[in-house]
């Protein structure tokens, strides 16, 4: 259905209103008409701030639908909101940036300022930890679980299997005594061992602290 801004004209009959406004009413709520110039066309949105109103302050949900909306931030700021069919609240906009400490984004990749270099998650690191002698892992991101396999020997385990083995390991030994090596083996979508040896090749009988990085993973 288009929008024509002319309708009703000035001399519009009482009895014809309903057959020129409904088309109207029509664009309006659907908004997907071919030509750009059959569509309404606003040159900006005001949305009041819902903060101070006696029902809730966000939307109900009503499934089918989205909502767009202002509201405080809970800090005296206000801010966008969107809340979806499932009752989700987005905050859009936090301190004239984009979302906020508590939103997830989801995409596929993005690019630098000159839209050069196209980054996707193979350009991060997919999985990495920090790991004690013992094989414990002190910290970590991604999901990866460890165990001690003998000496300095470590097995790693991914919490998804990967959809190939064709991912990078970047793995570094703390100094210890002598300089330390760090190098892999055993990879596979599974998991991967990681060895922390002697500059000279031999093991490390008690063990290495060691910090390591998968990336290009690629969970199936």
């Amino acid at each position: 259905m288009s929008w024509n801004k002319s309708l009703p004209a000035d001399n519009e009959k009482i009895r014809n209103l309903g057959i020129v406004i409904r088309p109207n009413w029509e664009a309006i709520e659907e908004g997907d008409d071919v030509g750009v110039s059959d569509m309404l066309q606003m040159r900006s949105v005001q949305l009041d701030n819902r903060t101070g109103l006696a029902s809730n302050n966000d939307p109900i949900t009503n499934t089918g639908t989205h909502y767009v909306y202002s509201k405080d931030d809970g800090g005296g700021v206000q801010e966008g909101f969107m809340k979806d069919s499932s009752g989700n609240i987005i905050q859009i906009t936090n301190d004239g940036g984009i979302g906020s400490s508590s939103m997830r984004l989801n995409f596929d990749d993005f690019t630098n300022d000159n839209g050069t270099t196209v980054y996707d998650e193979r350009h991060f690191a997919a999985y990495w930890a920090r790991v004690n002698t013992s094989g414990s892992i002190l910290s970590q991101s991604g999901g990866l679980s460890c165990s001690r396999f003998a000496d300095a020997r470590y097995d790693f385990t991914f919490s998804t299997t990967q959809s190939s083995t064709n991912y990078a390991i970047v793995a570094t030994g703390i100094a210890g005594t002598n300089p330390r090596i760090a190098v892999y083996t055993n990879i596979t979508v599974n998991g991967f061992r990681v060895q922390i040896i002697n500059q000279n090749g031999t093991f490390i009988s008690s063990g290495a602290d060691f910090s390591v990085a998968v990336f290009g993973g690629r969970p199936t």
